[in-house]
């Protein structure tokens, strides 16, 4: 199904802040003077040799301190080991990769100018200015998510090349008003549009993987995240299940969809090939809380302790945020290899003839697609521990999980 919920966040865009120019301090080497006014009396007899031997050290003195100088100096100069005075020190990353935001930029977007939302066009002529000039995308239904403050209000969306028409010039653009707390009473805003050249926005293919997207004078390269579709080595199935994909979620965590050709129902599970996206809390019963994500994961002890995906936070479906699930991100790059409707059509007969190969609906005018949500959407943590329950005495848990809890129909 088409989605403009919320891998790649950018920085909101606010009011220009006026930068103040720093002082900059200079050193200042100071040598203390070694030839002061200290007096010495000598009689008149030592006075010459006593003033040939004083004249000698001076001198002495003199050579031994120019020839250190020139050593200081060259030390300074040559930039080998220590930073001259008039170059700055090299910059070090101390970051190392991480994410730091700042709550000045989201507090001064809040009293920015008010945007027409209704206006698509105008706001995708924002959002595409601020983007950088090449960027990565992770997300494997291509979506590039956005937040940007502005007038009190929040606007979250996306900008995607499609896999089905980016080849076709088309680029598609989404957002919404995100509230936090969501109940049907708000009507919030929002909008989409597909872009081609007749607006001005021109996609042009480099590779499978690259494109170059340009519009008004901007020319933005889209580097498409790449995913290894090959059985996992890490991955123990069970002997009636098929892996089918990898997929990279938005919440920045990785999924193995899984396919059981018996029962004929999907599973999603973690993907921990690089590492894990998140922290977490062990609640017992072979059950793990994300403190992040809210996801929940079933430990499959039958299967070298593989993390099935069992629950996601009913708040983040409603908010339609980062967390609402992995069933929004299939691997559209690689459908041809996959051909995730065969699998789509054996869960769910009656909508054979009805779906492309994408999982869209080809009897719908509006594009709508088919949502693989394996799992429970819980509203309370006492929930997923009376799945969890439900688990321990099934002879079949991971249909159970496919089911959300559900009892088993025919």
């Amino acid at each position: 199904m088409i989605t403009f919920s919320g891998v790649g966040l950018q920085e909101p865009v606010g009011k220009k802040v006026p930068v103040r120019p720093v002082k900059r301090s200079m050193t200042l080497l100071l040598f203390p003077d070694k030839f002061g006014s200290e007096r010495r009396s000598v009689n008149a007899q030592s006075a010459p040799r006593a003033f040939a031997v004083f004249s000698c050290a001076r001198v002495a003195f003199f050579v031994a301190m120019l020839a250190l100088t020139a050593v200081f100096l060259a030390a300074c100069s040559s930039g080998d080991s220590e930073t001259s005075a008039t170059e700055p020190a090299p910059a070090v990353d101390l970051l190392g990769g991480r994410y730091l935001r700042f709550n000045q930029q989201w507090v001064e977007g809040l009293s920015a100018d008010d945007v027409d939302l209704s206006d698509a066009d105008g706001l995708f002529e924002i959002v595409f200015a601020g983007l950088p000039d090449e960027i990565t995308v992770y997300p494997s239904e291509n979506y590039y998510y956005f937040i940007l403050t502005l007038d009190g209000k929040q606007v979250w969306g996306n900008i995607r090349l499609p896999s089905r028409s980016r080849d076709n010039g088309v680029l598609s653009f989404g957002y919404y008003e995100f509230i936090e707390f969501p109940s049907t009473l708000i009507e919030k805003a929002s909008g989409s549009k597909f872009f081609t050249d007749a607006d001005g926005v021109v996609v042009t293919a480099v590779d499978r993987f690259t494109y170059n997207v340009f519009f008004k004078g901007k020319t933005v390269v889209f580097n498409l995240h790449q995913l290894d579709q090959t059985l996992p080595p890490a991955l123990t199935l069970a002997s009636d299940e098929k892996f089918l994909e990898r997929t990279y979620d938005e919440s920045g965590y990785q999924f193995y969809l899984v396919f059981n050709e018996t029962g004929n129902y999907f599973n999603w599970v973690l993907n921990e090939e690089d590492g894990l996206p998140d922290v977490f809390d062990d609640f017992g019963g072979g059950i793990l809380f994300g403190r992040r994500s809210g996801f929940v994961f079933w430990v499959d002890t039958e299967h070298d302790n593989r993390k099935v995906l069992a629950g996601v936070r009913r708040l983040n479906v409603q908010r339609n945020d980062y967390y609402d699930g992995p069933f929004d991100q299939l691997a559209d790059n690689y459908v041809d290899e996959v051909q995730i409707s065969t699998y789509i059509k054996r869960a769910f007969p009656s909508l054979d003839g009805r779906i492309d190969k994408y999982g869209y609906y080809i009897d719908r005018e509006t594009p709508l697609r088919v949502a693989i949500s394996a799992y429970l959407v819980y509203t309370a943590q006492s929930e997923m521990m009376t799945l969890a329950a439900q688990i321990a005495i099934d002879d079949e848990p991971m249909a159970l999980i496919s089911r959300g809890g559900r009892e088993a129909t025919d």
